[in-house]
């Protein structure tokens, strides 16, 4: 059943809240910002969040600012539901990235029609990536181009030799090496990245984030070197120490394969303006081939920065 989280440090008010919505979905606590936070990593499958304002620990405020932050979690419909009457709190809470804003005490009705209209808006808007639950191609646009007028990074990541590896292994033996792949990410960001920084999927074994100059080669350069660390374990043994397998390319010829590696093209607007999505396709395109072809002779993950002028 679709889980709905309700977090108020209030027994009563948690008891009240389930008691309106039992019958349609199943209800998980939290008494506190950071119990709730503990749960959204523990229950993945959670749909969205009624969250009280004045709480212990980590307020209703800071635990919505820190989930609408985190590209994992921003896509959760967050509805404030508190006894804080003041048009300051209920500005300040959509200014942290609140969904919607409700009065204790509360109408039944009410919530259940608020839950489902946030519901679907989200399930609209959400775009997100079956497998990895990173936003998709329309979120993925917005954001690039909301950056444009700012100093931009663009890093488009996908995978070497992967369909060779899909076509011995399997295509779920494959769709856990794109999971490794968006941990990997998801690491590089969080750790050689700014909190303002964006990750997309864009489908397959294809991701985008969106940062900025200064941070780019290092988040690139962590991306490589945490995938080779681990890459080789989603091999055989055997294929491990060949550091290669025997599969067959697009034209059906059967010829050795290195192991999957990674490579990130990396454009930015520092010495050319870029203006729309397919400009910075096309240049990342064209970075990614060369990447691929591992201009110094080396095997394993790559990256290449553009660092052409403008025309």
């Amino acid at each position: 059943m679709n889980k709905i989280l309700v977090v108020d440090d209030s027994p009563t008010m948690r008891e009240t809240v389930a008691k309106s919505l039992e019958n349609d979905y199943k209800i998980i606590f939290a008494e506190n910002g950071l119990q709730a936070l503990e749960q959204v990593a523990k229950h993945p499958d959670i749909l969205c969040i009624i969250m009280d304002l004045m709480m212990p620990y980590l307020d209703g405020l800071k635990a919505t600012h820190i989930l609408k932050s985190n590209f994992a979690t921003y896509h959760l419909p967050i509805i404030i539901l508190t006894s804080q009457i003041a048009i300051e709190d209920m500005v300040l809470s959509v200014q942290m990235g609140a969904d919607d804003y409700m009065k204790k005490p509360f109408d039944p009705i009410e919530l259940k029609a608020r839950l489902l209209m946030n519901l679907r808006r989200a399930d609209r808007d959400q775009n997100s990536n079956p497998l990895t639950k990173l936003p998709g191609n329309a979120i993925i646009n917005r954001t690039m181009l909301s950056r444009l007028s700012s100093p931009l990074a663009i890093l488009y990541a996908d995978l070497d030799n992967f369909k060779a590896y899909n076509d011995k292994y399997g295509f779920s033996m494959g769709d856990k090496i794109i999971l490794y792949t968006a941990q990997t990410l998801t690491f590089a960001v969080k750790t050689a990245g700014s909190p303002s920084d964006f990750l997309g999927h864009i489908g397959g074994d294809d991701f985008i984030i969106v940062s900025t100059p200064e941070k780019a080669e290092l988040i690139a350069s962590k991306i490589c070197t945490e995938f080779d660390k681990n890459a080789p374990t989603f091999y055989s043994q055997e294929d491990q120490a060949q550091r290669k397998i025997i599969s067959f390319d697009r034209q059906g010829t059967q010829r050795e394969f290195p192991l999957v590696s990674i490579s990130v093209a990396i454009v930015t607007n520092e010495k050319i303006e870029l203006t729309c999505a397919p400009q910075i396709a096309q240049i990342a395109a064209e970075l990614k081939h060369y990447a691929k072809t591992k201009p110094d002779g080396t095997l394993g993950s790559n990256f290449v920065k553009d660092r052409r002028n403008q025309q």
